[in-house]
Protein backbone atom coordinates (compact mmCIF):
# COMPACT_ATOMS: atom_id res chain seq x y z
CA UNK A 1 0.00 0.00 0.00
CA UNK A 2 1.34 3.35 -0.95
CA UNK A 3 2.03 6.05 1.59
CA UNK A 4 -0.45 8.44 -0.05
CA UNK A 5 -3.23 5.77 0.01
CA UNK A 6 -2.59 5.18 3.70
CA UNK A 7 -2.64 8.92 4.43
CA UNK A 8 -5.84 9.30 2.46
CA UNK A 9 -7.50 6.46 4.40
CA UNK A 10 -6.39 7.96 7.72
CA UNK A 11 -7.82 11.35 6.73
CA UNK A 12 -11.12 9.75 5.68
CA UNK A 13 -11.22 7.74 8.90
CA UNK A 14 -10.52 10.82 11.02
CA UNK A 15 -13.08 12.87 9.08
CA UNK A 16 -15.75 10.23 9.60
CA UNK A 17 -14.82 9.92 13.28
CA UNK A 18 -15.07 13.67 13.80
CA UNK A 19 -18.36 13.77 11.95
CA UNK A 20 -19.77 11.01 14.18
CA UNK A 21 -18.43 12.72 17.30
CA UNK A 22 -20.03 16.07 16.41
CA UNK A 23 -23.25 14.33 15.49
CA UNK A 24 -23.45 12.52 18.84
CA UNK A 25 -22.64 15.73 20.74
CA UNK A 26 -25.44 17.54 18.96
CA UNK A 27 -27.89 14.86 20.10
CA UNK A 28 -26.62 15.08 23.65
CA UNK A 29 -27.35 18.80 23.83
CA UNK A 30 -30.22 19.30 26.27
CA UNK A 31 -33.27 21.34 25.74
CA UNK A 32 -33.22 24.37 28.04
CA UNK A 33 -34.60 23.50 31.47
CA UNK A 34 -37.96 25.22 31.78
CA UNK A 35 -38.78 23.55 35.07
CA UNK A 36 -38.51 26.73 37.13
CA UNK A 37 -40.62 28.70 34.66
CA UNK A 38 -43.24 25.96 34.61
CA UNK A 39 -43.33 25.87 38.42
CA UNK A 40 -43.77 29.65 38.55
CA UNK A 41 -46.80 29.40 36.27
CA UNK A 42 -48.29 26.54 38.27
CA UNK A 43 -47.81 28.48 41.53
CA UNK A 44 -49.32 31.63 39.99
CA UNK A 45 -52.38 29.62 38.96
CA UNK A 46 -52.79 28.29 42.50
CA UNK A 47 -52.43 31.83 43.84
CA UNK A 48 -55.10 33.09 41.43
CA UNK A 49 -57.41 30.28 42.55
CA UNK A 50 -56.84 31.27 46.17
CA UNK A 51 -55.08 27.99 47.02
CA UNK A 52 -52.29 29.63 48.97
CA UNK A 53 -51.02 26.38 50.46
CA UNK A 54 -50.44 24.77 47.06
CA UNK A 55 -48.89 27.96 45.69
CA UNK A 56 -46.35 28.10 48.51
CA UNK A 57 -45.71 24.34 48.36
CA UNK A 58 -45.04 24.61 44.63
CA UNK A 59 -42.60 27.45 45.15
CA UNK A 60 -40.87 25.61 47.97
CA UNK A 61 -40.32 22.47 45.88
CA UNK A 62 -39.16 24.53 42.91
CA UNK A 63 -36.86 26.66 45.05
CA UNK A 64 -35.23 23.53 46.45
CA UNK A 65 -34.67 22.30 42.87
CA UNK A 66 -33.54 25.65 41.45
CA UNK A 67 -32.04 27.65 44.34
CA UNK A 68 -30.07 29.92 42.00
CA UNK A 69 -32.97 30.94 39.80
CA UNK A 70 -33.48 34.62 40.60
CA UNK A 71 -36.83 34.88 38.78
CA UNK A 72 -38.17 31.97 40.82
CA UNK A 73 -36.83 33.47 44.05
CA UNK A 74 -38.37 36.89 43.32
CA UNK A 75 -41.75 35.37 42.47
CA UNK A 76 -41.63 33.22 45.61
CA UNK A 77 -40.96 36.29 47.76
CA UNK A 78 -43.71 38.30 46.04
CA UNK A 79 -46.14 35.43 46.59
CA UNK A 80 -45.32 35.19 50.29
CA UNK A 81 -46.03 38.91 50.66
CA UNK A 82 -49.19 38.66 48.54
CA UNK A 83 -50.50 35.84 50.72
CA UNK A 84 -49.78 37.90 53.84
CA UNK A 85 -51.52 40.90 52.26
CA UNK A 86 -54.61 38.75 51.63
CA UNK A 87 -54.56 37.62 55.27
CA UNK A 88 -54.21 41.21 56.48
CA UNK A 89 -57.09 42.41 54.29
CA UNK A 90 -59.36 39.65 55.63
CA UNK A 91 -58.24 40.47 59.18
CA UNK A 92 -59.03 44.17 58.82
CA UNK A 93 -62.42 43.32 57.31
CA UNK A 94 -62.98 41.18 60.41
CA UNK A 95 -63.30 38.05 58.32
CA UNK A 96 -61.46 36.14 61.02
CA UNK A 97 -62.13 32.66 59.65
CA UNK A 98 -60.49 33.51 56.33
CA UNK A 99 -57.69 35.53 57.93
CA UNK A 100 -56.93 32.79 60.44
CA UNK A 101 -56.79 30.17 57.70
CA UNK A 102 -54.39 32.25 55.60
CA UNK A 103 -52.17 33.09 58.57
CA UNK A 104 -52.08 29.34 59.33
CA UNK A 105 -50.87 28.65 55.78
CA UNK A 106 -48.10 31.21 56.26
CA UNK A 107 -47.18 29.72 59.62
CA UNK A 108 -47.14 26.17 58.22
CA UNK A 109 -44.80 27.32 55.45
CA UNK A 110 -42.74 29.67 57.58
CA UNK A 111 -39.80 27.31 58.10
CA UNK A 112 -39.35 26.99 54.33
CA UNK A 113 -39.72 30.68 53.60
CA UNK A 114 -38.18 32.41 56.62
CA UNK A 115 -34.85 32.99 54.85
CA UNK A 116 -36.68 34.73 52.00
CA UNK A 117 -38.62 37.08 54.24
CA UNK A 118 -36.42 40.12 54.61
CA UNK A 119 -39.18 42.36 55.86
CA UNK A 120 -39.59 42.65 59.59
CA UNK A 121 -43.31 43.14 59.00
CA UNK A 122 -43.97 39.57 60.03
CA UNK A 123 -42.31 36.66 61.70
CA UNK A 124 -43.46 33.48 63.40
CA UNK A 125 -44.59 35.29 66.56
CA UNK A 126 -46.65 37.74 64.50
CA UNK A 127 -48.41 34.88 62.70
CA UNK A 128 -49.16 33.05 65.96
CA UNK A 129 -50.49 36.28 67.48
CA UNK A 130 -52.80 36.88 64.51
CA UNK A 131 -54.07 33.29 64.61
CA UNK A 132 -54.80 33.65 68.31
CA UNK A 133 -56.60 36.96 67.74
CA UNK A 134 -58.74 35.42 64.97
CA UNK A 135 -59.52 32.46 67.20
CA UNK A 136 -60.45 34.70 70.14
CA UNK A 137 -62.76 36.88 68.03
CA UNK A 138 -64.52 33.88 66.52
CA UNK A 139 -64.83 32.21 69.92
CA UNK A 140 -66.61 35.32 71.24
CA UNK A 141 -68.84 35.47 68.17
CA UNK A 142 -69.72 31.79 68.66
CA UNK A 143 -70.51 32.39 72.33
CA UNK A 144 -72.81 35.24 71.37
CA UNK A 145 -74.70 32.96 68.95
CA UNK A 146 -74.76 30.24 71.60
CA UNK A 147 -76.29 32.60 74.18
CA UNK A 148 -78.87 33.69 71.60
CA UNK A 149 -79.85 30.05 71.26
CA UNK A 150 -78.52 29.69 67.74
CA UNK A 151 -76.58 26.49 68.42
CA UNK A 152 -76.06 25.51 64.79
CA UNK A 153 -74.45 28.83 63.94
CA UNK A 154 -72.31 28.73 67.09
CA UNK A 155 -71.08 25.25 66.16
CA UNK A 156 -70.39 26.38 62.60
CA UNK A 157 -68.33 29.36 63.81
CA UNK A 158 -66.37 27.19 66.22
CA UNK A 159 -65.71 24.64 63.48
CA UNK A 160 -64.22 27.47 61.43
CA UNK A 161 -61.72 28.02 64.23
CA UNK A 162 -60.63 24.39 64.11
CA UNK A 163 -59.63 24.76 60.45
CA UNK A 164 -56.76 27.05 61.46
CA UNK A 165 -56.43 26.30 65.20
CA UNK A 166 -57.02 22.53 65.34
CA UNK A 167 -55.51 22.09 68.80
CA UNK A 168 -57.92 24.52 70.46
CA UNK A 169 -59.27 22.42 73.35
CA UNK A 170 -61.74 25.08 74.56
CA UNK A 171 -63.42 25.27 71.18
CA UNK A 172 -63.64 21.48 70.93
CA UNK A 173 -65.36 21.39 74.33
CA UNK A 174 -67.74 24.16 73.27
CA UNK A 175 -68.64 22.26 70.10
CA UNK A 176 -69.24 19.07 72.06
CA UNK A 177 -71.46 20.85 74.60
CA UNK A 178 -73.48 22.69 71.96
CA UNK A 179 -73.86 19.51 69.89
CA UNK A 180 -75.24 17.58 72.88
CA UNK A 181 -77.65 20.43 73.64
CA UNK A 182 -78.76 20.58 70.01
CA UNK A 183 -79.47 16.83 69.99
CA UNK A 184 -81.43 17.14 73.22
CA UNK A 185 -83.53 19.95 71.74
CA UNK A 186 -84.28 17.85 68.67
CA UNK A 187 -85.70 14.95 70.75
Amino acid sequence: MRQSDLSEKIIIFLSISLLLLFSSCAHMEKEPDTGATDKIEIAKNYLTEGDFQKALETYNVAYNQYPNDSELRNNYIRTIHQVKKNADIAFHRENFAQAGSIYRVLLDNYSHAKDLITSSSFDKEFLISRINTCSKNLTEKGLLKYREGNLREAISIWNDILTFDPENVEVRKSIDTATVQLKNLQK
